[in-house]
C-alpha cells in the first residue's frame, strides 16, 4: 500500500510539470497572431532570400547565409526561418510565433531536467526527491511564465536568442550529466572525448544561432566552479579545482590584456596611464582569486567534501577494553575516525 502511495506521488511529481506549461500554451496563444515587428520586417518580410520553397538546395545557402545581423550571421536560426517559409509557403505571424512558442516549451522542459541534475552536485547534496523535484519544478515555471518572456516568444526574429538558449541549456545538462558522474567514479573510457564532441557540436550551434551562445564554456565553468569544486572519483582534486578558477577569471584576464594592449594607441598621457592602471588591476585581480583560493576560503559554503570536521570520541575507561585483534576499542575509533575523514 505505500509503495503505490509512493509511485502516485512521484507520478504526479511528474505530470506537475506540465501544469506551467499549459498556463504557457494559454498566455502566449492569445498573442500568436499579433502583427510583425521591428527587426521581423528587415530580416523576414523584406529579405527575399530567406523567402524560398525549398525546393532549390542553392537557395537555401543563400538563404541561411542572408542575415547581416552579428559576425556570424546566424545561420542556424536563419535555417529555421527559411524551413518555416518553406513549410508554410509563406511568413504568416502564427505560423512563425507557434514554433517560437515551442522552442520556449523546449526550454523550459531543459530548465527542469538542468535544475534537478543541478540540485543534485555535491555542493547541494541533501535534497530529497520531493524537495528537489518542487525546486526544480518551480525553476521551469518562472522560466516558462515570466513576462520578460513575451519580448521574445512573440517577437518572431528573437528565434535568434531563443535557439541560442535552447542550445546552451542542453550544452549545460550534458556537461552536469557526465560530471555528476564524473565526480563519483571518475571518466570511463572514451567519457572524455565524447563529452567534449558533443559539447563542441552545441556551442558551435548555440553560437551560429546567436553569438551570446560562446558564453557556454564560461557557464560550465561557474557550473564547475561553484557545485563541483573539482570533485572527482570521490576525492577533492586540488588541480581541477585550481583549473576552474583559472577558467573562471579567465575573462578579467583576457579584459586586462586587451587593455593593456590598447592603452599603447591611445592618445593623451594621462587616458594611456590610466587604461594600464585598470588593465594591471585586472590581472592581479585574477591572479589573486586563482593564487589565493584556499587562503581567501571560497568554499566555505560546501556542504560536502572537504570541511572542517570536530570529531568527539570517547575515552572513557570502557574505551580501554580489549577488542578484536588485541586492540583497544578507543584504537579502533581513532582508527575509524582517520578513514572518516579521508
Amino acid at each position: 500500500m505505500r509503495w503505490g502511495k509512493l509511485r502516485d506521488a512521484d507520478l504526479m511529481a511528474r505530470w506537475l510539470i506540465l501544469l506551467p506549461a499549459l498556463l504557457a500554451l494559454a498566455a502566449y496563444g492569445l498573442g500568436l497572431g499579433g502583427p510583425l515587428l521591428f527587426d521581423d520586417v528587415s530580416s523576414l518580410t523584406a529579405n527575399r532570400s530567406v523567402q524560398i520553397d525549398g525546393t532549390d538546395f542553392d537557395r537555401w545557402r543563400t538563404a541561411i547565409l542572408s542575415s547581416d545581423s552579428g559576425p556570424l550571421k546566424r545561420p542556424v536560426a536563419m535555417a529555421t526561418f527559411a524551413a518555416n517559409h518553406a513549410i508554410f509557403s509563406g511568413f504568416d505571424p502564427v505560423s512563425l510565433k507557434s514554433v517560437n512558442l515551442l522552442i520556449h516549451l523546449l526550454i523550459g522542459f531543459g530548465v527542469y531536467r538542468l535544475s534537478l541534475l543541478l540540485l543534485a552536485a555535491p555542493a547541494l547534496a541533501g535534497f530529497t526527491p520531493g524537495r528537489l523535484r518542487t525546486a526544480a519544478w518551480l525553476a521551469a515555471g518562472i522560466w516558462l511564465l515570466h513576462p520578460l518572456h513575451v519580448s521574445t516568444v512573440l517577437y518572431a526574429v528573437q528565434r535568434m536568442a531563443q535557439l541560442s538558449t535552447l542550445f546552451v541549456v542542453l550544452g549545460l545538462l550534458v556537461f552536469t550529466h557526465y560530471r555528476l558522474r564524473w565526480a563519483r567514479v571518475g571518466a570511463g573510457k572514451g567519457e572524455l572525448p565524447a563529452a567534449a564532441l558533443w559539447l563542441a557540436l552545441l556551442l558551435m550551434l548555440a553560437a551560429l544561432s546567436k553569438e551570446n551562445g560562446l558564453l557556454l564554456p564560461w557557464l560550465m565553468v561557474v557550473v564547475e566552479v561553484s557545485l563541483f569544486r573539482g570533485r572527482w572519483a570521490g576525492r577533492d582534486n586540488p588541480q581541477l579545482r585550481g583549473l576552474g578558477w583559472l577558467g573562471l577569471v579567465l575573462p578579467l584576464v583576457l579584459l586586462g590584456i586587451g587593455a593593456l594592449g590598447g592603452s599603447f594607441v591611445l592618445g593623451g598621457t594621462k587616458l594611456r596611464w590610466l587604461v594600464r592602471l585598470g588593465a594591471v588591476s585586472l590581472l592581479c585581480l585574477g591572479a589573486a582569486f586563482v593564487l589565493l583560493e584556499r587562503q581567501l576560503n571560497l568554499r566555505r559554503f560546501q556542504t560536502t567534501g572537504s570541511r572542517d570536521i570536530a570529531l568527539v570520541i570517547d575515552a572513557s575507561t570502557s574505551m580501554q577494553m580489549p577488542r578484536g585483534g588485541g586492540r583497544t576499542a578507543f584504537e579502533l575509533a581513532i582508527e575509524e575516525s582517520i578513514q572518516l575523514v579521508k
